[in-house]
């Protein structure tokens, strides 16, 4: 008698892990993809961003939906929080898990949105990694690693710090980043480039996203604003020495600082010298300038142009004849023409009384080395004023006097100036 064995499964009943009594501490022992809470300062950003993360699917031509409008009438996603789906005529969409917190979901549809910008076989973009090798091959940690890199980095231009779980997620996929790391450098390169590019157009399409609900949220702010200062005068005083603020240091046009945070610097810096609130500006711009580039937000070109803009600025202000300058808060410069009007004694005072003359050519010379040391102008000089008290006063000619006599012996003997 023939026996055949049939293999059969049992049907009964299963839970999820947020219908449990388990704890969000208690996922990482249970299933790898788990949930993640993060930090939102403003919830008004989280409507703000998937605004803008819609006109970016509406450009990229890719619906989103959930279980009761799915074009593949997808119902649930296992442990997955999303998907970018297609298949061979053409259909695509995004589908997102149900279960995802307020938090996870913009991270989450911008990990999906950038598979539809890099990875969708039938619209590959034109110049990319994927143009010249298989998109549906079975590489997929290269996907996965472009899709969180671009989410991080989107997430982050906007404050939202995900690199708990952006890592963790990256590393998991790459094998520790080792799978890029096997790729020839032209292809690693194209891989970061993609990642790069993607990032900035997503950041571009909110930012006009949000400039478009701000324009039409403007009328009722105003509206608002003049019904405050008229009920209330210390707003517009307030107001008021902001833009003084703005004005005084030169930053009230200044792409670096918005109006947040000339704000938050003309408040913050009420009890500081002049000194340490010039220092405070110079290293606020430098950051700028290196989220600008980390970002994408600025390319290189836009960042050269800034920079260079604000080598301008600052050369006008040295050759029309701006005395004082200062070096972080520890060092005081003074231009000091010569009687002879052929240079510029270049005095560096630091905050022990001591001090060090250069000579300079000319004011165009004398703002080459300023910039190259990273100086600001200030007006704000207790090491200057130190040291030309009525006690050095002696002491300053003594030292221009040196001074002088060391550049006419050197020329006397060399037949050049001493510059």
């Amino acid at each position: 008698m023939k026996q055949h064995t049939v293999t059969y499964y049992k049907l009964t009943s299963v839970f999820d892990i947020s219908q449990t009594t388990a704890g969000p501490e208690d996922y990482p022992k249970l299933f790898p993809n788990r949930p993640f809470s993060f930090e939102i300062k403003d919830p008004q950003l989280l409507k703000e961003l998937d605004l803008g993360l819609r006109q970016v699917a509406d450009k990229l031509n890719v619906p989103i939906n959930d279980r009761e409008d799915s074009l593949f009438h997808i119902q649930e996603l296992g442990s997955a929080k999303g998907a970018f789906i297609t298949n061979n005529h053409g259909q695509k969409e995004i589908f997102l898990s149900h279960r995802l917190s307020e938090e996870e979901r913009i991270p989450t549809l911008i990990h999906e949105l950038a598979h539809a910008a890099l990875h969708d076989p039938k619209n590959l973009p034109e110049l990319g990694y994927w143009t010249t090798e298989n998109v549906t091959s079975a590489d997929a940690s290269i996907k996965e690693l472009q899709a969180e890199m671009v989410s991080y980095i989107v997430t982050k231009h906007y404050g939202i710090d995900t690199s708990e779980e952006a890592i963790r997620y990256m590393a998991s996929w790459t094998k520790h980043l080792s799978v890029l790391d096997e790729k020839e450098e032209p292809a690693q390169l194209q891989i970061l480039e993609d990642i790069q590019r993607t990032a900035k157009q997503f950041v571009e399409t909110i930012e006009a996203s949000l400039s478009q609900n701000l324009s039409r949220e403007n009328l009722l702010t105003n509206e608002r604003q003049e019904e405050r200062e008229l009920s209330d005068p210390t707003v517009s005083n307030v107001i008021a020495l902001e833009e003084q603020f703005a004005t005084h240091y030169g930053i009230a046009k200044d792409p670096a600082f918005s109006r947040e945070e000339i704000s938050h610097y003309a408040q913050e810096t009420t009890t500081l010298s002049e000194k340490e609130i010039r220092a405070k500006l110079a290293l606020h711009r430098d950051e700028k300038i290196v989220d600008w580039s980390y970002t994408g937000e600025k390319t290189s070109i836009e960042i050269k142009d800034y920079k260079e803009e604000q080598q301008l600025n600052f050369r006008k202000r040295v050759v029309d004849g701006h005395a004082f300058y200062q070096v972080d808060e520890t060092i005081e410069i003074m231009l000091k023409p010569n009687k002879d009007g052929t240079s510029i004694d270049f005095m560096q005072f630091d905050q022990v009384g001591d001090v060090q003359t250069y000579v300079v050519g000319n004011l165009e010379q004398a703002a080459e080395r300023l910039a190259s040391m990273n100086a600001s102008p200030t007006f704000d000089t207790p090491f200057i004023q130190k040291f030309l008290s009525k006690d050095n006063d002696q002491k300053l000619n003594q030292h221009i006097l040196h001074n002088q006599v060391m550049r006419d012996t050197y020329q006397e003997e060399t037949g050049r100036s001493m510059v």
